[in-house]
């Protein structure tokens, strides 16, 4: 049999990379055995059957590196690849990963059930004076409208922003200030030093 050992450890780093959702499996073809297993999804073992002899006698573009799905024993919803391992142009082994996207089906429909509650207006009584929830939901609408991140943004744009508040009169509130520093990222410091140009530039 070919040395499968560089196999077996690339299949045990992807294992520890993201145990316990994954699990890896070689198969010899010509003894028809597993001869490598990390992981835990199926409850097999080494030296186990393989149970490829419907697989390996079809085209091998049927089933090669063609992701699929499968239920496991348990009735975990498992997505699965097949690699092939060849020794010269001879088909000698299977590599196949296997992945437990159970939780994730879990995880999306909650979040379906989430997003789609409806929801009622925002109390006009509550949020009548809440500047502080104006400008943060301005900020990172404005934010993501550009598709960016804060935290990767030019002082230029930032400055932008703060502009486009200064315009618009938030800076009539007190800490509004601070606040705005505080989301964006910035100084205090800076934040002052704009505000001094531009009154200065409205009073001329």
């Amino acid at each position: 049999m070919t040395d499968l050992k560089q196999y077996m450890v690339i299949g045990q780093a992807i294992v520890d990379l993201m145990d316990p959702l994954v699990e890896v499996v070689i198969h010899d073809i010509e003894t028809n055995k597993i001869v490598f297993i990390a992981g835990s999804l199926s409850g097999r073992k080494k030296e186990d059957e393989s149970l490829l002899e419907d697989t390996i006698h079809q085209n091998e573009d049927d089933f090669v590196n063609k992701i699929y799905s499968k239920m496991n024993t348990n009735g975990q919803l498992i997505r699965s690849i097949s690699i092939p391992i060849y020794h010269q142009t001879k088909l000698i082994s299977l590599m196949c990963i296997n992945f437990d996207i159970s939780i994730f089906e879990t995880m999306n429909a909650l979040t379906t059930t989430i997003l789609t509650k409806q929801l009622s207006r925002q109390p006009d009584t509550l949020f009548k004076n809440d500047w502080q929830e104006k400008i943060n939901q301005f900020i990172h609408c404005k934010v993501r409208s550009d598709n960016k991140k804060i935290d990767s943004m030019s002082n230029k744009e930032k400055k932008e922003i703060v502009l486009t508040l200064f315009n618009n009169g938030a800076f009539t509130e007190k800490k509004a200030a601070d606040f705005i520093a505080k989301i964006l990222h910035m100084s205090r410091a800076t934040i002052f030093n704009y505000l001094k140009v531009w009154r200065k530039s409205n009073a001329d």
